[in-house]
């Protein structure tokens, strides 16, 4: 543990009412090392966070698409915030 936090919320991306789930690390002394937004067209929100035992993290949130429809979301990163989509 580095002392920082892992801090997720939901954030607007757009003019037009569209939401993103965000991701921002800090350190010991609450400086952002860095923030990473995920979503695609939708309108997705975020709900819980964890860390993994590889240092990465697991975001649960839901995505609502043009349909009306909300769907899970679950996205994995590493320990920078980035997805392997492979």
């Amino acid at each position: 543990d580095d002392g920082g936090l892992a801090i997720l919320a939901t954030t607007s991306s757009d003019t037009n009412g569209r939401t993103d789930i965000l991701l921002i690390k800090t350190n010991s002394k609450l400086e952002k090392l860095w923030s990473k937004k995920y979503g695609g067209s939708g309108v997705e929100k975020a709900i819980s966070l964890i860390q993994t035992f590889d240092g990465g993290y697991a975001i649960l949130g839901s995505s609502t698409k043009e349909n009306n429809k909300e769907y899970g979301w679950f996205i994995k990163t590493d320990e920078e915030g980035l997805v392997d989509l492979n």
